[in-house]
């Protein structure tokens, strides 16, 4: 065999791969839907692909922002449990008869407030995140239990069915855009080869 045979050969594998690459999530997407749809053709209606994107608006917004924290080196483990105590303040505040827009403050900012508190320990007492926010996921989901007493799924889903606005009819609702809007505006860009 030649050499000029098995160059073009390497030549396509190496294109091949860096176009595989990249493009590794969103083609295992693509077959796990057409495998879906086979298994189960009502897979493909309007109604079940929006109610499975619906499903996880809330962890594509937390995943946005701890993206950030990843590419510090950092990590956060306390994310699912400042998202059940936001959502029982929300609650708490709902019940009250709050507004909705100071609902949504409130409960953003108790969460800002723990996330504060995890980072000026990180970063002034010198500990490692991992450890800071292991303790803060022990504590902040204890006290989630211990004051909402299992309370805490039903105000997030309070808060969700109270942000459904009329625009809902439509075919994309309001909260895929507010999840897919910021995620896409704050996805890093990739360096081109040229750039490099």
């Amino acid at each position: 065999m030649s050499l000029q045979t098995v160059a073009p050969r390497d030549s396509a594998r190496v294109r091949l791969f860096q176009f595989l690459g990249p493009n590794a999530l969103p083609i295992a997407i693509v077959v796990l839907c057409v495998v879906f749809a086979i298994a189960q053709p009502a897979f493909l209606t309007q109604d079940n692909l929006i109610g499975i994107v619906r499903q996880v608006v809330l962890v594509g917004i937390m995943a946005t922002c701890t993206t950030f924290v990843i590419m510090t080196g950092g990590v956060d483990l306390s994310v699912g449990p400042v998202l059940a105590f936001g959502g029982l303040v929300a609650f708490f505040c709902l019940d009250a008869g709050w507004p909705l827009p100071l609902v949504i403050v409130a409960g953003t900012a108790s969460g800002f407030a723990i996330g504060l508190v995890s980072g000026a320990i990180i970063a002034f007492a010198g500990l490692p995140p991992i450890i800071v926010t292991l303790a803060a996921l022990s504590i902040v989901r204890g006290s989630a239990l211990t004051i909402g007493e299992g309370i805490t799924p039903v105000a997030i889903t309070i808060v969700s069915d109270s942000m459904v606005s009329p625009s809902e009819s439509v075919i994309v609702p309001d909260s895929i855009w507010l999840t897919f809007v910021p995620t896409r505006s704050f996805t890093p860009r990739p360096l081109s080869t040229s750039a490099m």
